[in-house]
Formats: structure tokens, C-alpha cells, sequence
């Protein structure tokens, strides 16, 4: 992991929540600067009204300032309902020949319309393939809404923020639970916009989705997205002999809550589960605000997994 030269700026975007931290990563070190919170008025929404996501480039940057939030380069992460995930085999090509082999074979692995979703792709391994003998890639494949991109543009710009990267939740959080000392185990991203679920082998996504589930409509009933969690572990377990994820992690706004909800979840779903990153990914936080985000890291785990990011 590279040492970065000065502290930058990770913000994970959600409909109604945006979490902003400034610091770097080096090893297991994680020099954290400062970090916060902003609460939208509304949803961010569909709409293609430039004005308006301008005024909330606006709030961000108030925002921001306000917070000691500052640095000029920034890295989003989007983690809005829309994304959609694929994982696929392909020849092991150079990195030109590989660009220019998904641009004219992605219809074949990734269900949209390239007029309304933009893509990208990650190598996840380089492997053998002993049936032939020939060396393969195992992608994960990316497809998000081509709004949700211009929206965020248009609030940076206004912002006054250089936009280094754009990624999404899917490979933030496989970024980061890659240094867990798991073979398989599932994410739950539970907060106020919506839930999302992420279950990896190794260090392979194998499913990413929505849950219909918000933590601001529950009123302590979590029936639902235990029902939901239940069905995507067991088509897990399916698909792999009956084999259980190692572990279940909670994170977002939904790990704030863990008094009483580990022991439910553990009974409902009948595997570990974690509202914490302490004991599973082992980093030392620094800086002046290290020690009270250490206290928060599972709410703030895509930013973890941005802070990550080597390019």
C-alpha cells in the first residue's frame, strides 16, 4: 500500500446520507483527520435538474468547510439502490485488449442499457484453468445509472472538488473485508436509504443486492430483513454444498444499535454475527481524530474500503 503524499478525501454518497472522512492509509495504519456526517433535506432522486444538485454541491462544500473536512482531491463512493453487479470469466488479456474486449462483448455479461448505465470492471484473480491450461481473469463487473454519475459531477464542481475516482459499495466493502481472515462471509450495509447485501468467497463477490428494508420505517420490528438475509444465505449455502458464510457483518447506521440485536440475529439466522470491525479487520488509527473513529469504523466501513483504493 502506497504512503499518499497529503491527506485526501473519501465520501460515501447514499440517497439522504453522505459520510465524508480526510486522512490516508498506509499498511495497517489509518491516519484519520477528521470525519462527519450530513443529513440531506431530501432525497437525492432521479431528477436531471443541474440547478439543483448544484445547490447540494453547495451544502457539501458548506459542509465540508465546517467540519475541517479540507481536500482538494476526493474519491466518491455511491452506494444509492441502482447498482448492479456481475462477476465473469474472461481470457487473461492485456489491459488495452481486455478494455476493448468487454466494450464490444458487455451486452453479454451485464443486463442493461448502456444509455442508462455506465460500467467498469476489477481484476479480482489471475487464475489456471486446468482443463485447458490457459490463464483466465475473474472480473467483477459493474454497472451504475448514468444519472447518478452526472448528479454527482454536477455537486463536486460546485463544491470545488477534483474527483480522483468514482466507486461503488460493492467493491469498497470487498476491498476492505479482503484483510478479514474469512474463506466466505456476508455484509449487511443497513441504513436509513435502504439495506444492501454483499456475500464474498475469498476474495470473490459472489452476490451483491437491495433489500427492501430501511432502518427509519422498522420500529424495532427487523422480521423483514431477517426473512430477506435468510433467503440470499441460503442461496448461498446452496450453491455451495450447504456450506454457511463464516459470518455475518453488520455495518452502517444499523451497527450504532447493537445492544440486544447480535443475539437475535445470531438465533434467526444461525451463524456469527458481528456489529464490529475491531476483532475481524485489525487497522491502528491515528491522527487527531483516530480514537474517536475507531469507536465508528463499522458505520464508516465504505469509507474504509475508499480509503483503500491504490490507483
Amino acid at each position: 500500500m502506497r504512503l499518499l503524499r497529503g491527506s485526501a478525501l473519501y465520501v460515501d454518497i447514499r440517497e439522504t446520507v453522505v459520510r465524508a472522512v480526510t486522512g490516508w492509509v498506509s499498511g495497517s495504519t489509518v491516519r484519520l483527520d477528521g470525519f462527519s456526517t450530513l443529513e440531506l433535506a431530501e432525497p437525492l432522486g432521479r431528477s436531471g435538474d443541474e440547478q439543483r444538485y448544484r445547490e447540494h454541491g453547495g451544502k457539501l462544500a458548506e459542509f465540508l468547510e465546517s467540519n475541517g473536512l479540507r481536500a482538494r482531491h476526493v474519491a466518491f463512493g455511491l452506494g444509492r439502490e441502482g447498482i448492479i453487479t456481475r462477476t465473469a470469466r474472461v481470457p487473461a488479456l492485456a489491459p488495452k485488449l481486455l478494455s476493448e474486449f468487454l466494450h464490444k462483448e458487455i451486452g453479454e455479461f451485464l443486463p442493461v442499457d448502456l444509455a442508462e448505465y455506465g460500467y467498469d470492471y476489477r481484476v479480482m484473480q489471475r487464475f489456471t484453468d486446468p482443463s485447458d491450461k490457459r490463464d483466465y481473469y475473474e472480473l467483477l463487473l459493474a454497472a451504475v445509472p448514468r444519472y447518478q454519475v452526472q448528479q454527482l459531477m454536477w455537486m463536486a464542481t460546485e463544491a470545488g472538488l477534483y474527483v480522483t475516482a468514482i466507486d461503488v459499495l460493492p467493491n469498497s466493502l470487498l476491498r476492505l473485508f479482503a484483510k478479514a481472515p474469512y474463506a466466505d462471509v456476508a455484509i449487511l450495509d443497513v441504513g436509513p436509504d435502504g439495506t444492501h447485501i454483499a456475500i464474498f468467497e475469498k476474495e470473490t463477490l459472489v452476490l451483491y443486492s437491495d433489500i427492501p428494508f430501511r432502518l427509519t420505517e422498522i420500529e424495532g420490528d427487523f422480521t423483514p430483513l431477517l426473512e430477506e438475509t435468510r433467503g440470499y444465505l441460503n442461496f448461498f449455502a446452496s450453491r455451495h454444498q450447504g456450506r454457511p458464510v463464516e459470518a455475518l457483518h453488520v455495518v452502517g447506521e444499523l451497527a450504532r444499535q447493537e445492544a440486544g440485536l447480535s443475539e437475535r440475529f445470531v438465533q434467526a439466522l444461525g451463524i456469527p454475527v458481528r456489529f464490529n470491525l475491531e476483532d475481524t479487520v485489525r487497522f491502528h488509527y491515528q491522527g487527531k481524530a483516530g480514537p474517536q473513529f475507531a469507536g465508528l469504523s463499522t458505520v464508516y466501513a465504505s469509507n474504509l474500503g475508499l480509503m483503500l483504493r491504490e490507483d
